[in-house]
């Protein structure tokens, strides 16, 4: 099979190719990573938050390419390259969540109270003694360990607006506290 220039790439019907991948066709689900490669890299580039990834977002372009061949039907309103584009950006947006909530360490204290930062960013005083036993315990998995609510709310057994709402009153009891200073 001689190689096809851009043109003659992109003018085959993409119809056609899923016609041929479906019948079992590696030279048609080769020409349809070819004619899709350039959306994938412009899409990562795009939407790639953290250069070290990028290769990792080229492979997950991949196989969402993979996934749009198997799940896109012909009788659908919108073209291949709209359905394949619309699955691509909606992988980079949750590769890109999932990337936030993993690097996602530690709280700093200036997080729960912003407006009392200092230039030196001295870490706020935590009123313990104003603290109940749960907002203690709370505070421990939320700012120290760095817990989801849903977490903790299932590790002491209660609903996730309670610790929602236990959070709130630790930030408010730190801001009253160290407003007081």
């Amino acid at each position: 099979m001689r190689e096809l220039t851009n043109e003659e790439l992109f003018a085959i019907n993409d119809n056609q190719l899923l016609y041929l991948i479906r019948e079992g066709s590696d030279e048609a689900l080769e020409l349809m990573f070819k004619k899709y490669q350039p959306l994938i890299i412009s899409t990562a580039n795009k939407l790639c938050k953290d250069r070290s990834m990028f290769d990792d977002y080229l492979q997950e372009g991949r196989v969402v390419l993979m996934r749009a061949i198997k799940r896109y039907q012909t009788n659908h309103q919108k073209t291949f390259n709209r359905f394949f584009s619309m699955l691509l950006v909606h992988q980079y947006i949750s590769m890109n969540r999932s990337l936030i909530a993993r690097n996602r360490r530690f709280v700093l204290m200036e997080e729960i109270a912003p407006e009392y930062q200092t230039e030196s960013h001295n870490q706020l005083d935590i009123p313990w003694q104003q603290f109940s036993d749960l907002e203690r315990k709370v505070y421990q998995l939320k700012y120290v360990r760095n817990l989801d609510n849903a977490i903790i709310a299932k590790e002491l057994g209660y609903t996730i607006k309670q610790i929602y709402n236990t959070n709130e009153r630790i930030k408010r009891k730190i801001k009253e506290y160290n407003l007081k200073e």
